[in-house]
C-alpha cells in the first residue's frame, strides 16, 4: 500500500488504547519511519511496545516536556511524524551514553556499510538522548566525529521540568540512560536550520568553580553562583524561578559565534544546575532576549510551504513566551508552517549540543531565505 511521503498525527487522549486507536491509522502503521514525542505516564511500556509491533517501519522516540502538534504547543499526548513512500530508516541504540564508544563504533560501521549504497546528500541523522543523562557534549562531538558528513540533528528528551526521569524509545521499549541514532535517506528535499533569540550583553560572569561532570557550577566572580547570578540580572535569589532563569541564559564565545549556556535550577547550597557544562575558568555574558516571535516568524516564513517540519525546542524558550503571554501566537506561527517536534532538555546540531535554540529539519516545498 502506498503511504505519503511524510504524515503529521498528534492525540490528546489521556489513555494508551484510546492513543493507539486514534494514531494507528494505515498512514502511520505502513510508515517506514514513525517519531513519537509523548509525555510520561504509567502506560508508557504498553505503548512503546504496540507502537513497535504493530507499525511495519522503524519507530523512534521519547518523553517530554510538552510537544508542538496541529495545534501549537501541548502540554499531554502524543505527536507523531510518520515517513512513507521514498524514505528508509536504519536505527542504532547507544546503551551507555556515559561510554558510548562501542556503541560508536559500531553504529559507524553500520552507517558506512548504507551509505554506500545512498546518495548523501539526501541523508541526514536523528539523534535522540535521555535529557538527564548530562553527557550529551561528549556524545555529540564523538558521533559527529565518527560519520561521514552528514546533518545530524536532535534533542535530550523531557519530563515536564520534574528532572526525575527521562526516556528514550527504542525496539519497543522506553528507558533511561540511553540514546538512538538513526539514519535517514528520503526523496524528500530538505534543510538543517538553528535558530536563537539571544543576544550577549556587556555583563559578564566568571566561572570560578564549577563541577562540569555534574553540570553544577558552584561560584561565579569568587561568590555563591546564584547570588553572583542574581546580582547580574537584577533580582533576588529567592526570585530565581524557571521563568527567569530562561530570560536570562549565560552565552560563550565560540569563535565569531555566541552559544547559549542555560541555567536548569538553583540548589539550596546556592550553587546552579545548567543544562551544559561549564568549565572552570570561563568567562560568560548575561543574554538578552530580543523578539522570539518576530525571530521565529522569519524562520518559519523561509519554509512558508513545507510539508513537516520537524523541530526540537528548548523548554526554555517556551516557558519565556508563557511568562510573556506569547505562547498561543508563537504556537501559531509553528503550526501553520506544519511544524511538529517537542520542548527539549537540550538541542543538538551537528557536533554541538546547545540551549535554549530552535533546531530542526524543513521538508519539501521553497527552502532558503531572501
Amino acid at each position: 500500500m502506498n503511504t505519503p511521503p511524510i504524515f503529521r498525527s498528534n492525540s490528546y487522549a489521556s489513555t494508551c488504547e484510546e492513543m493507539l486507536e486514534e494514531l494507528l491509522v494505515s498512514d502511520v502503521l505502513n510508515a517506514n519511519l514513525n517519531v513519537c514525542f509523548v509525555t510520561s505516564g504509567d502506560d508508557l511500556g504498553r505503548l512503546g511496545a504496540e507502537l513497535s509491533a504493530r507499525c511495519d517501519g522503524t519507530v523512534i522516540g521519547c518523553t517530554t516536556s510538552g510537544h508542538i502538534a496541529h495545534d501549537g504547543y501541548q502540554q499531554e499526548g502524543i505527536a507523531l511524524l510518520s515517513f512513507g513512500e521514498g524514505t528508509r530508516a536504519w536505527s542504532w541504540k547507544i546503551d551507555d551514553v556515559h561510554q558510548p564508544e562501542l556503541s560508536i563504533d559500531a553504529i559507524r560501521d553500520g552507517v558506512a556499510e548504507v551509505l554506500g549504497t545512498l546518495d548523501m546528500n539526501q541523508t541526514f541523522g536523528l539523534l535522540l538522548t535521555d535529557g538527564l543523562c548530562n553527557a550529551e557534549e561528549w556524545l555529540t562531538t564523538l558521533l559527529f566525529e565518527a560519520l561521514p558528513s552528514i546533518p545530524i540533528v536532535g534533542g535530550s528528551a523531557g519530563d515536564h521540568l520534574e528532572f526525575a526521569q527521562t526516556l528514550v524509545l527504542h525496539d519497543g521499549v522506553f528507558e533511561s540512560g540511553i540514546a538512538t541514532f538513526t539514519l535517514v535517506t528520503t526523496d524528500q528535499s530538505f534543510e538543517v536550520f538553528s535558530m536563537q533569540h539571544h543576544h550577549p550583553t556587556s555583563k559578564r560572569l566568571f566561572v570560578s568553580k564549577s563541577a562540569p561532570e555534574e553540570r553544577r557550577v558552584l561560584e561565579l566572580n569568587g561568590l555563591p553562583a546564584a547570588q553572583a547570578y542574581a546580582d547580574a540580572v537584577g533580582v533576588s535569589v529567592d526570585d530565581l524561578t524557571p521563568a527567569v532563569l530562561a530570560k536570562h541564559p549565560l552565552m560563550v564565545p565560540v569563535g565569531q559565534h555566541y552559544y547559549i549556556r542555560s541555567p536548569r535550577n538553583v540548589l539550596a547550597d546556592g550553587s546552579m544546575m545548567f543544562f551544559c557544562a561549564l568549565e572552570q575558568g570561563i568567562v560568560l555574558r548575561i543574554g538578552e532576549s530580543r523578539d522570539m516571535i518576530g525571530a521565529l516568524d522569519a524562520e518559519m516564513d523561509a519554509y512558508e510551504d513545507a510539508d513537516a517540519i520537524l523541530v526540537f525546542d528548548c523548554i526554555l524558550r517556551r516557558l519565556e513566551l508563557e511568562q510573556d503571554g506569547l505562547a498561543d501566537q508563537a504556537g501559531g506561527i509553528l503550526a501553520r508552517h506544519n511544524a511538529i517536534g517537542f520542548s527539549t532538555y537540550g538541542e543538538q546540531f551537528d557536533a554541538l549540543h546547545v540551549n535554549q535554540t530552535m533546531v530542526g529539519i524543513a521538508f519539501g516545498g521553497r527552502h532558503g531565505r531572501e
